[in-house]
């Protein structure tokens, strides 16, 4: 009789010996983003960057902030706790949008095409095209915290791609990611307002300056 009554259980279980159930079966999904939620933020991108353009970071208030985007403070305040996390969201999406260092000088397509086919486009050209961002990127003040989140967040692809050609070290491989980064934010700023043209000219001597450099420890380039 025991053995028919756990029969009887796991027939009204749903499952048999040896099959897996219905929910270990559905493969996992990951979490659906409220539309609303990213609508709302970027409701409030959009009026950072606005108020970007004439203001520095500590001078940029969450009333003129909410005022400009049409929403109250305490929904400001369920996304972000302050400002420095608005300005980490943005270059989140503006690196996002652009390639790592490593893929623009590697890869001999971008280098001769002068553009990004099918791929990101150099961040360089990214900020010429999305001048909107200009706000941050030319704000001298912002200079740290806009080369740490750049470097942070192209090191790891960096350093991959750049061991398989060089033979520097990874110390080393990181002081010439920062020198790039740098090299690349100074040139963006100088050269904002240069016709494409002269952008262009400007690009390929930076770039054979520092390929020429590479070579020197490249094992193949």
């Amino acid at each position: 009789m025991p053995e028919m009554t756990e029969g009887r259980a796991k027939a009204g279980s749903g499952t048999q010996s040896g099959a897996p159930s219905r929910a270990s079966a559905q493969p996992a999904t990951a979490p659906k983003i409220d539309r609303r939620i990213l609508f709302t933020k970027g409701l409030i991108k959009e009026a950072f960057l606005e108020l970007k353009k004439s203001s520095s970071l500590a001078d940029i208030k969450v009333t003129d902030l909410c005022e400009r985007a049409g929403i109250g403070r305490g929904t400001f305040y369920r996304h972000y706790r302050n400002m420095t996390e608005v300005l980490d969201e943005v270059l989140d999406d503006a690196f996002s949008q652009s390639s790592s260092l490593a893929r623009h000088l590697v890869s001999r397509e971008i280098r001769t095409a002068g553009a990004c086919s099918g791929c990101d486009m150099p961040f360089c050209q990214f900020v010429r095209e999305n001048k909107h961002y200009a706000g941050i990127f030319l704000d001298e003040n912002l200079t740290r915290v806009v080369l740490d989140k750049m470097v942070e967040g192209q090191k790891g692809v960096y350093l991959r791609a750049m061991r398989g050609i060089c033979d520097l070290s990874e110390g080393e491989l990181a002081d010439l990611l920062y020198f790039q980064s740098s090299g690349c934010l100074s040139a963006v700023r100088r050269c904002i307002n240069a016709s494409p043209e002269e952008w262009a000219r400007t690009q390929a001597a930076i770039d054979n300056f520092i390929l020429g450099g590479l070579a020197a420890s490249t094992r193949r380039l």
